[in-house]
């Protein structure tokens, strides 16, 4: 009888240890898992970094459009301001021009 009960006794021990090394297994690839979501979490950062990188260049460069647009609409506005005097000093000048006709005509002998 006791060899049946060291027999049974060993067969539990050699059962327990197959149950052991399952679980010394599922823990290796929980550990495997764990690593392999840490490092996707880690590309992760780096690629929402590098995105908001792009982002932030992306605005400066927009900003830098809207200045100079800024900047020939300021010109634009000049240069209309100018051919606005010079359409005026163009009229002063063809007034001018028809008043000196006329004396110039008052000299003039026939």
């Amino acid at each position: 009888e006791a060899f049946n009960i060291l027999k049974k006794l060993r067969e539990q021990v050699e059962e327990f240890d197959r149950y052991a090394k399952n679980v010394l297994t599922s823990v290796k690839t929980q550990e495997e898992n764990t690593k392999e979501i840490a490092q996707s979490a880690n590309e992760l950062m780096t690629f929402s970094l590098q995105i908001e990188e792009a982002v932030l260049e992306q605005k400066r460069a927009t900003d830098e459009i809207t200045k100079t647009i800024m900047s020939i609409s300021d010109g634009t506005q000049e240069i209309a301001s100018g051919a606005d005097d010079l359409t005026s000093f163009s009229g002063n000048i063809h007034g001018q021009a028809r008043n000196l006709g006329q004396l110039i005509g008052k000299f003039k002998t026939h």
